[in-house]
């Protein structure tokens, strides 16, 4: 997580209030890490509660997280 913060931080040049939103978010869903069918439907669960807004910001900080760390 540390280096995909970096990575936003220092190559995408995102600002230090969304790396902190960023943070949060990946912090919370490191908590149903390793990701599994069971996991994901948890996490899912656990966000159904935040309006629509907030749960289309954190599947795609999830997404690009999860993307990029395939990638590496």
């Amino acid at each position: 997580m540390k280096r995909y913060l970096k990575y936003l931080e220092h190559i995408k040049k995102r600002e230090a209030s969304t790396i902190k939103v960023y943070r949060s978010i990946l912090r919370e869903f490191s908590q149903y890490e390793p990701l599994t069918r069971k996991s994901w439907s948890k996490y899912l669960e656990k966000i159904s509660g935040n309006s629509r807004k907030t749960q289309k910001l954190k599947l795609t900080v999830v997404k690009n997280y999860l993307k990029r760390k395939i990638k590496e």
